[in-house]
């Protein structure tokens, strides 16, 4: 077997000319080919490239329009600059070892002018490390300066050597061969003034010491170290008999000291020895697909089981509410309907133009229930019997039809999800007492499928009230309107009862367009009847960047086994393309049971710790740690918090001309935020990532419960309340380490809820004895020795030093199942002396 991958690519540059050159520079894919070919090791090359043009691109040639291939879904995005990356080629990657990264992003000044390419390398070769990072799930083998965890320089072991020099310390790479090059302060010019670095207190060279590369190397590898030499002899990556293991660089801290290529030959692409090919790889087919505007047929099913639990007034109301206000304006609905017999064509494709041929479409869905599309919204409780969806598979991806798929109840068939999957699509999960808005969540998510260009006409949703069903005369609440929208904004309020609403709406603006604004309603009083109000809007003018939140978890929506892996919930928040810091973002998990139970919320954070990657790169995160059953569960995420900043806001105004500089803001663990203050304010964002199912669960797995006993410190030193504990245990010690603490494999993390700490009265003051039983999720290995520790957080976040590390084994002459590890040590006299506010 030998890899062939096929790669999007995303082009969203201007178009200026009468003509646009869409392939040069080695992102035709041919160059590229060859080099991933090459540091493959003859095993992996590109067979077909998909170049995806914007709709409004008119005066470049293309080969056929795009049928599922969008933006939002691509590899490679060619886009505006990304601060602070600025013109820097990147992969955005927040998972962890492994784990495929989100896309690569390139900008139109780094494919066409020299300058750029002089510093970080010719596309063609720079797309391989790039793409190995996006695929495999490697990381950068450098050092960054002012990274405390991945420096630029570290300690030279006594049998290690830097070449012929008499130094203690080295450049943070990795190499099967020295990397020749020369050291000096930044911004100086070798051989004229104070050029030379100095060495700071812990005798490496200080924070303004730069290390340059030779363009001309002897070393082979490796591409994740240097990939911008420009030397013909670099075209490798490090694998287990050249990989430097000792270096602190993000690739061993995060793979937990694998080689590049170890990690590689994990992955499905390489497994079962994939073997080296003879002949040179053929080279890529370039296809140019041009944006359009989607078609979505829409297929209802109206069998006697939706009767049950109003399904059908659920799915009649979500569609017809879609159809008025969402699906945007030049798009084409078809509507289907099905139950026991034939499918029903209630309407053929029919464009979207004004209101009046939403309300024609809207009306076609009111029926009493009876016994070439480009993307198909599958709304179904598959309790009755139908066709395997596998028989028709084949059919629906030779047309490139995405399928939406929304499973209602908890009894939905299974398999509605490969179905989703196989077409490229997401599947969503709807209870029959919604108690958060997932079937409207469902169909908003349709406005990923539109091209980028139409984002000035997308009528979005930005605000929803929950359901009132009270007593009350009154009702009522606020929302906020940003800087970023306003225009044509329309106040929206929905009843299962007309008569339940006296009069009309009253809205109070914040004296105008631009801050909070009021709602009240007068209601009849019957709490069997409900009302909601949701609020909609299009961006404010045309240059206006849109402010959005993009939520997915790690698990695939196939199925996961919670026992034996961590599920993590992102959220990105953008203005643009640039990440939005600072924010408050609440992630919601819907349980899979008939929705009486209340969802589990929560708080995501941006703080380069546990289960996030990189701080203030706007990608919020969390573990997922409580599972109720095996079943669907759906996930929606929103921004709760007002003010935010814009990441890396002076990298705009600065321009740097020297590569040396960019190094200062590509920091491994975090990005800069410069602006004094909130760039974004009076915002709120939601967005929903689908649904995922859970085949096995914590719950149901043998766990193994580990007493641990301290003494409680101090919210500030010994006086006060700490507000949490971190704990972590890992088989190597050094896991458990300063250095290594925050960003250890997520399978050190030990998981516990705030609620847990105070269920088990854990938060207590300081001094007093603290006893606690965590739950580990795996089965521990009889005789392994185990290494526990934690770290106590105060009210600002701000966290100890972590603890005396304790020890433990487990006795094979124990019963497992009656096991209860008791690791009884005081922690108190290492926490209240490294507390560090």
């Amino acid at each position: 077997m030998r890899v062939v991958v096929t790669v999007w690519v995303v082009v969203m540059a201007v178009c200026t000319g009468s003509k646009v050159k869409l392939v040069n520079n080695g992102y035709d894919g041919i160059e590229g080919s060859e080099h991933l070919f090459r540091a493959t090791r003859r095993r992996a090359f590109f067979r077909h490239v998909k170049l995806l043009i914007p709709q409004s691109w008119n005066n470049t040639d293309y080969d056929h329009p795009a049928t599922v291939q969008t933006y939002q879904e691509s590899e490679i995005r060619v886009d505006l600059q990304h601060h602070p990356y600025y013109n820097q080629p990147y992969t955005k990657q927040p998972g962890k070892c492994g784990s495929p990264g989100l896309h690569i992003h390139l900008t139109p000044d780094y494919l066409t002018e020299e300058k750029y390419q002089s510093w970080w390398g010719k596309p063609g070769k720079s797309l391989v490390p790039l793409w190995a990072k996006l695929r495999w799930g490697v990381f950068d083998e450098l050092g960054y300066p002012n990274d405390p965890i991945y420096p630029s320089f570290y300690y030279l072991a006594n049998e290690e050597k830097f070449g012929d020099k008499n130094l203690s310390y080295a450049p943070s790479y990795c190499a099967n061969a020295e990397i020749t090059g020369f050291m000096r302060k930044k911004n100086t010019i070798k051989g004229v003034g104070k050029w030379e670095c100095v060495k700071g207190k812990d005798n490496l060279p200080e924070q303004d010491c730069r290390f340059f590369a030779d363009k001309v190397q002897a070393a082979n590898s490796s591409l994740l170290s240097y990939p911008f030499i420009s030397s013909d002899s670099v075209v490798e990556f490090c694998d287990e008999t050249t990989h430097l293991r000792n270096v602190p660089n993000k690739q061993n801290v995060m793979c937990r000291g694998q080689s590049v290529w170890k990690v590689m030959l994990q992955h499905d692409d390489f497994k079962n020895a994939n073997p080296a090919r003879d002949a040179p790889p053929e080279d890529p087919v370039i296809t140019v697909i041009k944006g359009v505007y989607p078609s979505y047929a829409v297929v209802m099913d109206y069998s006697n089981s939706m009767r049950s639990k109003n399904r059908i007034g659920t799915l009649q109301r979500s569609v017809r509410r879609w159809l008025l206000y969402t699906v945007p304006t030049n798009s084409f609905v078809s509507l289907i309907r099905f139950s026991s017999g034939p499918a029903i064509l209630l309407t053929p494709l029919t464009k979207i133009t004004d209101m009046q041929s939403r309300r024609n479409l809207a009306s076609k869905i009111d029926k009493n229930i009876s016994g070439g599309n480009k993307n198909i919204f599958l709304i179904t409780d598959g309790e009755d019997d139908y066709d395997d969806p596998e028989s028709f598979i084949d059919d629906l991806l030779q047309a490139n039809i995405c399928v939406m798929t929304v499973a209602l109840g908890k009894e939905a068939d299974s398999r509605l999800e490969s179905l989703s999957d196989k077409t490229g699509c997401k599947s969503y999960v709807v209870n029959d007492n919604d108690q958060t808005r997932m079937m409207n969540s469902a169909f908003e998510a349709t406005l990923v499928r539109m091209p980028v260009s139409a984002a000035y006409s997308l009528n979005t949703k930005f605000y929803e009230s929950s359901k009132y069903k009270t007593t009350n005369l009154t009702v009522g609440n606020s929302f906020k309107v940003d800087k970023t929208i306003g225009r044509n904004m329309v106040f929206h309020l929905e009843t299962d009862k007309i008569d339940h609403v006296i009069g009309t709406p009253s809205l109070i603006d914040p004296q105008g367009n631009v801050g909070e604004w009021r709602w009240e309603v007068q209601l009849d009083g019957d709490k069997s009847h409900w009302v909601q109000a949701f609020v909609t809007s299009h961006l404010r003018d045309s240059s206006t960047q849109p402010i959005t939140v993009t939520p997915w978890t790690s698990a695939p929506i196939t199925g996961v086994n919670a026992a034996a892996t961590n599920v993590i919930l992102f959220a990105e928040v953008t203005h643009g393309s640039n990440p939005i810091v600072g924010a408050q973002v609440r992630g919601t998990i819907d349980h899979p049971d008939d929705g009486h139970a209340a969802p589990n919320v929560y708080i995501l954070k941006d703080d380069g710790k546990f289960a996030d990657s990189v701080k203030n790169d706007g990608i919020y995160s969390a573990y997922m740690t409580n599972f109720s059953v095996t079943s669907r569960y759906g996930y929606r995420a929103e921004v709760v918090k007002n003010e935010a900043f814009q990441s890396g806001n002076t990298m705009e105004q600065q321009h740097p001309l020297n590569p040396e500089d960019y190094l200062d803001w590509s920091c491994a663990t975090c990005m800069p935020t410069s602006s004094p203050n909130p760039t974004v304010t009076n915002f709120t964002r939601e967005g929903s990532a689908g649904s995922f199912k859970v085949e096995s669960t914590i719950r149901n797995n043998k766990g193994t419960s580990i007493k641990l006993t301290w003494t409680a410190p101090g919210d500030d030193m010994d006086q006060g309340t700490v507000s949490n504990y971190q704990f972590q245990m890992s088989t190597n010690r050094e896991d458990l380490s300063e250095a290594h603490f925050d960003p250890a494999s997520p399978e050190t993390l030990l998981p516990v809820f705030i609620q847990d700490l105070e269920d088990a009265n854990v938060l207590i003051e300081s001094g007093n004895n603290v006893t606690f039983n965590i739950m580990s999720n795996k089965q521990l290995e009889f005789e392994q020795v185990y290494f526990v520790g934690l770290r106590a957080v105060d009210d600002s976040d701000n966290e100890s030093e972590v603890s005396n590390i304790v020890q433990f084994t487990f006795e094979q002459k124990l019963p497992f199942s009656q096991s209860n590890l008791k690791v009884i040590q005081h922690l108190r006299d290492a926490i209240q002396r490294n507390q560090h506010k």
